[in-house]
């Protein structure tokens, strides 16, 4: 028995040690990214800036294209950023106020919602604890996915709500979009990974991979659901300490 838990040790121990060592890469290989990409940005700058108006409408559009490609490849760098400095940060654990975190992704969000005509509704909403910070995170890119899977002939509405199940809050953010089916509804917590229907430029595919590191990270679960809108909801959940009260 002893040799057994001497070998589960070893075990444990390499594997934090090869999961330290990839983090570490990824972060290396993210910023070791931004020189040259911004490199590409400087130079499409200057080339607009020399062409002035004589660019004729396809050389204008494949500039167009360069330098959507070059913003895109900057939020995948920041999401891996983000990603790998989750496997070793350390988390703070203080009372986070929910409703003033889906109030600030509003503001964060605003001028995207403004422009499709969207609204996100909330209420009653509880502090929980844990690390505000990264449940904001959380938070944002749960509403900012939800605003992003939207059906074409009406505005997006998105809902934030919660209920307190056995000894965890289970947060809940549902939208009214064309839904995930049941099959790929664990697939699109996975990196790199996006939703069916989702076009090359759609998001970076890292946001719901964060939100399940985070999430699992403060003792939670994340999964996906169907709704009566006919969308879908993704629920998260986070546990409510022994001992402690919101109220």
């Amino acid at each position: 028995m002893r040799r057994r838990i001497a070998a589960l040790e070893r075990d444990n121990a390499e594997l934090l040690r090869s999961n330290a060592d990839l983090m570490e890469l990824a972060s290396v290989a993210a910023h070791e990214l931004r020189s040259p990409l911004q490199t590409i940005v400087g130079y499409a700058d200057l080339l607009a800036a020399g062409a002035g108006g004589d660019l004729d409408a396809e050389n204008r559009r494949r500039l167009d294209g360069l330098r959507t490609s070059a913003a895109r490849l900057s939020a995948l760098v920041d999401g891996l950023l983000v990603f790998a400095r989750l496997g070793t940060a350390v988390r703070r654990r203080e009372d986070v106020d929910l409703e003033a975190l889906v109030a600030g992704a509003c503001e964060d969000l605003a001028a995207s919602m403004a422009a499709a005509g969207a609204t996100v509704d909330w209420a009653d909403l509880p502090t929980v604890r844990g690390d505000a910070a990264e449940l904001a995170l959380v938070v944002r890119n749960l509403v900012a996915n939800a605003l992003m899977h939207r059906r074409p002939d009406r505005p997006p509405a998105v809902r934030v709500s919660a209920v307190q199940s056995g000894g965890a809050w289970r947060v809940s953010v549902s939208d009214d979009g064309p839904g995930i089916d049941e099959r790929d509804r664990e697939r699109v917590f996975r990196a790199f990974q996006r939703g069916p229907g989702q076009g090359p430029g759609a998001g970076t595919g890292l946001g719901l991979a964060v939100c399940r590191r985070i999430v699992e990270g403060h003792g939670g679960r994340i999964w996906a659901e169907g709704n009566d809108r006919g969308g879908a909801t993704v629920c998260f959940t986070v546990p409510i300490p022994v001992c402690w009260s919101p109220f």
